[in-house]
């Protein structure tokens, strides 16, 4: 066994990303009128790399879908479909606004928003009812069917926001996974595919949309030499330390990327052999940036193998996770309204996030999945 603790997800910090933070120190500390706007750079980099025109950083991703549905104009009351199986966050800025969530089931193979319960359930809704916005999850790094999914909403007239907040570097057919939407949001926590250590942002095509989302993040101040508002706004800021980590770690996303990826198929040759366990891999539509490798055990062979799993996993000093507990589950949505299949609660009780940063060892993956295959031969047919 390793002597040192398996992450599930760590964050790597190289001498360029401590240069860029140097760097921005030293320019705050020059008295020289010449500044770099580390903002703005890293703005302009997003943009770039997700194929939009505006990006808006911001303090957290939860902040950017705050700002994305107030600039949305979503209002009190309002109803926002939302994948059940996704981190509470998705669905906490529609309860700030006194908006509602209505949480749809996933499909059974890729565990995002099922299109098909989608269109019944807004075939069935009175002309009243229709949802104001359309919230979809790219989970765990898998996007779901945006075609299709444009298609429905544009049939209903009903807008798009996308949380990608775990699939930046993901790519939707050949288009990344972020451009999609009216408005799509990212994260870039400590165990993000790239990070700032906190933060996120905003990304859309929309000028409008983006010049409202940089306003409100900006304590919502009109544009007047003194302290002016016409409207509430919100400190939703990112530090330039932050950003300029963020650019630092953006330069290299697409290695990052590739051996996620790698650290997959890795997991997946080496646990197909063992029956009933499956490793959740790319649709066909996508290039998944494989943020964080999961996989399922079949409930028909393993009895309790999830527990099994992680409890010796986490005796070893391995770090897993279990899947997001299904919002429709959650004490704080108790009393909203879902429409589900039964999927996602397979999927929480079945299922498993294994160590996926990219600096894993093909040593500490075997590791991984021996202990794996010792756990399950413990619980098999019980």
């Amino acid at each position: 066994m390793s002597n040192n603790k398996i992450f599930l997800s760590h964050p790597e910090f190289t001498h360029d990303d401590i240069n860029a933070v140097n760097q921005v120190l030293s320019n705050f500390g020059n008295r020289s009128k010449s500044k770099i706007n580390f903002i703005e750079k890293f703005e302009d980099e997003l943009a770039n790399f997700n194929h939009v025109s505006n990006a808006v950083v911001l303090s957290s991703g939860t902040a950017a879908i705050h700002l994305a549905l107030l600039a949305m104009k979503i209002q009190r009351g309002d109803n926002i479909i939302i994948p059940t199986l996704t981190f509470a966050a998705t669905a906490f800025p529609v309860n700030y606004l006194g908006a509602v969530p209505t949480f749809l089931d996933v499909c059974k193979d890729n565990w995002v928003l099922d299109l098909e319960l989608l269109t019944d359930y807004l075939k069935k809704c009175r002309k009243s009812e229709i949802p104001k916005a359309i919230v979809s999850v790219d989970l765990f790094g898998k996007t779901c069917d945006y075609d299709e999914l444009i298609s429905i909403a544009n049939h209903f007239e009903i807008p798009i926001l996308v949380d990608s907040a775990e699939s930046l570097g993901s790519n939707y057919k050949d288009r990344p996974s972020a451009s999609q939407g009216l408005i799509s949001v990212l994260s870039f926590n400590i165990n993000k595919i790239i990070t700032t250590t906190g933060g996120g942002a905003l990304l859309t095509n929309d000028d409008s949309l983006a010049k409202t989302a940089r306003k409100l993040r900006n304590q919502a101040r009109d544009d007047f030499h003194w302290y002016e508002h016409s409207d509430t706004g919100y400190n939703y800021r990112m530090s330039p330390i932050l950003a300029a980590l963020g650019s630092s770690q953006l330069s290299r996303i697409e290695s990052i990327v590739e051996k996620r990826r790698q650290i997959r198929e890795f997991y997946d040759h080496n646990l197909s052999a063992i029956p009933g366990v499956t490793v959740n891999l790319d649709s066909k539509w996508e290039r998944s940036n494989a943020w964080l490798t999961t996989v399922k055990f079949d409930k028909a062979l393993y009895s309790n193998g999830r527990n099994v799993v992680r409890d010796n996993l986490d005796q070893a000093g391995i770090e897993s996770r279990f899947v997001w507990k299904p919002l429709h589950l959650q004490p704080i949505f108790a009393s909203c309204q879902s429409f589900l299949t039964g999927i996602s609660e397979e999927v929480f009780e079945n299922s498993l996030c294994l160590p996926s940063s990219h600096t894993l060892t093909r040593k500490e993956i075997d590791e991984v999945c021996i202990l794996i295959e010792n756990s399950l031969a413990g619980v098999e047919n019980l």
